[in-house]
């Protein structure tokens, strides 16, 4: 009867044609008879010849249930679009293939390289992993990597190899005899979110949801804030006393550390091509360095004995981007860009391409004394507090990013940006005074080229403190206590964006020697984000 029933529905498929469709479902493994998992229909048709993508991508257009489980009229429908799909699923262009998004009107790019080389990256670095080793390493010609993450454990393992100890793996929910349940996959979502934000990471406008139906664009994204947070963990002087060189003449150490990561990285990639004689410098991951030639002589300047300089001889462009790979991968070094991405100057790529070189090879004379000014590190309470707030503040999605607490705040922007996410429609924004480069509402999407922080604009002193007097007159209007702050107070320190943490957020961003030092203040937050997941 079912196959009558759904022959008359597809009146293009034979009947011998209905029954053979339908034994070959009934002979999918699963264990909810009449319901398969997406993934085990995707495994079925690919060993019959299918593509993963094309069944992957035309699996959107298939009218599955919230469960998100394919049954027998689903499989049908599937196989029929199949069939008579004639263009093809995933157009490609320049390198970046089109992908179908939440409706038919919705559609987003995905760069190939990128893709490619984030699955390479994650299949190094959890490869014999306990827990998830055994789904690896994940094809990185397909779109199986968002697939592989919907259920939240790699983004998790993820986490932990970028920043470490920042999960605890036994709050995981790790599927044992039968696959993870929604509600488990959504506990692993959540805390893959929360995660995020407490280490840096913006995560506007992404949920467990999201992750669980594999939204590309979104999913990728968040990888790369992830890999970029661990590639540029060590490039700190606390780490790497030696970069005290890279100060300019009577430049303060103060000001120096007030840069973010990968502006100390251009700074050290500049150092090196002055020391070589060369006479390019580069400001940007992307136009300068898309030719080669600034690499071709990094590369010479950090192993000399290994890396010739030899592409600068070759004029075809592509032959010598490919030249400047080999110099790259005979020192251990080819990791994060392909030939195509740097002929397109891809910034993320390249900006993890020299984060690897400079954590592998920083090829700095080490200090014959200390520095002349002290590195202090998180040790005072303040200094430990303002860590967490900057986290924070940059989770919520400011920008220009924050890096230094008590400096990034002064022109009164990021405080009020913060304001404008947490209590949308508060802010009127004619009244803000903004640099041209800074939007009224943070709204930067993770799928654009550019990288690193906005380049920062001053105001005068005078429009600074219009803005933060526009901060405190927010804050009272929403009930905040802020007695003796006034907005030229504001331009000094940050007390009003601890004061909004405190008040309005509900993450928790302490790290475990917190608790362990019996940090008060910062208990103090831990305690109130709890009580405020009761509201």
């Amino acid at each position: 009867m079912q196959a009558i029933k759904l022959q008359r529905k597809y009146p293009q498929v034979s009947q011998e044609e209905m029954f053979s469709l339908i034994d070959r479902f009934n002979a999918i493994t699963t264990d909810t008879p009449g319901r398969i998992p997406k993934a085990s229909v995707i495994q079925a048709l690919q060993a019959q010849g299918e593509s993963y993508d094309r069944v992957r991508e035309t699996l959107k257009d298939v009218s599955v249930d919230a469960s998100g489980k394919v049954e027998v009229e689903d499989w049908v429908e599937l196989n029929v679009k199949l069939k008579t799909q004639q263009q093809a699923v995933l157009p490609t262009k320049a390198g970046k293939v089109t992908v179908k998004g939440s409706n038919a009107n919705v559609s987003h790019t995905i760069n190939e390289d990128e893709r490619s080389e984030f699955t390479i990256h994650i299949n190094g670095v959890l490869q014999g992993d306990t827990d998830i080793g055994k789904r690896l390493p994940i094809p990185t010609d397909t779109m199986q990597l968002f697939d592989e993450c919907r259920d939240g454990l790699i983004l998790s393992k993820l986490i932990n190899d970028s920043v470490p100890d920042t999960i605890d793996t036994r709050v995981l929910n790790v599927p044992k005899s039968k696959p993870l349940n929604a509600f488990q996959i959504t506990e692993n979502n959540n805390i893959v979110i929360m995660s995020a934000k407490a280490i840096g990471c913006s995560v506007v406008n992404i949920g467990p949801q999201d992750i669980a139906d594999g939204k590309e664009i979104l999913i990728l994204g968040l990888i790369w804030q992830i890999i970029r947070k661990g590639l540029l963990s060590r490039v700190d002087i606390k780490f790497h006393p030696e970069l005290y060189r890279l100060l300019y003449e009577d430049e303060k150490l103060e000001d120096f550390l007030k840069l973010p990561p990968d502006q100390i990285l251009l700074r050290w990639f500049n150092y090196h091509l002055k020391a070589a004689g060369w006479k390019r410098k580069v400001n940007n991951f992307s136009k300068d360095v898309n030719d080669g030639e600034n690499y071709t002589v990094l590369l010479n300047q950090l192993k000399p004995d290994v890396c010739s300089l030899a592409p600068l001889q070759t004029s075809d462009l592509p032959s010598r981007a490919e030249q400047v790979l080999q110099n790259a991968d005979a020192i251990g070094c080819r990791k994060y860009l392909t030939a195509q991405s740097l002929l397109g100057g891809n910034p993320k790529l390249n900006l993890a391409f020299v984060a690897n070189l400079f954590n592998n090879y920083p090829g700095l004379e080490a200090l014959t004394e200390p520095p002349p000014e002290p590195v202090e590190d998180f040790d005072a309470e303040g200094e430990r507090e303002a860590r967490v707030f900057t986290l924070w503040m940059n989770s919520i999605g400011v920008e220009p990013g924050v890096y230094n607490l008590f400096e990034d705040v002064k022109t009164g922007i990021p405080i009020i940006q913060a304001f404008d996410k947490l209590i949308p429609g508060s802010v009127i924004w004619r009244r803000v005074n903004k640099p041209s480069n800074v939007p009224t509402s943070p709204t930067r999407t993770m799928d654009e080229d550019e990288e690193g922080p906005l380049p920062p604009q001053g105001l005068s002193r005078f429009k600074a403190v219009e803005n933060n007097n526009y901060a405190v007159e927010l804050a009272k209007a929403n009930k905040m206590h802020i007695v003796g702050i006034q907005g030229a107070d504001l331009r000094q320190n940050a007390k009003l964006a601890i004061s909004i943490a405190r008040k309005m957020n509900a993450l928790i961003f302490l790290v475990p020697e917190d608790i362990v030092d019996v940090r008060p203040r910062l208990i103090l937050t831990f305690v109130g984000s709890l009580m405020s997941l009761k509201k």
